[in-house]
């Protein structure tokens, strides 16, 4: 798990880089945090934000926070960010 955790801390944007990529401000972050709209992780006094959760126009994955509502509480962030970046086999989209 550490090796997962490297990965994705590499591949993380802290808050002032989020705020920036949706083009808010990063009190609005704070906000999207506190209410579920985005996940992060903690690594050392900072908060990350997995990169994966932000599309490249800049907006947050649509219907993201329902997702993360019914995700177990207290799991890797490697196992959060292989559920949402692993495709469905069983999809036909």
């Amino acid at each position: 798990m550490l090796e997962d955790l490297l990965v994705e801390t590499a591949s993380s944007l802290t808050i002032d880089e989020t705020a920036s990529r949706l083009g808010i401000d990063r009190t609005r972050v704070h906000h999207r945090l506190r209410h579920g709209e985005l996940d992060a992780f903690p690594l050392g006094r900072q908060r990350r934000l997995p990169a994966w959760q932000l599309t490249d126009d800049g907006h947050a994955l649509p219907g993201l926070a329902p997702v993360l509502a019914a995700l177990p509480k207290g799991l890797h962030p490697a196992s959060v960010a292989g559920f949402f970046t692993t495709p469905d086999p069983t999809s036909t989209t």
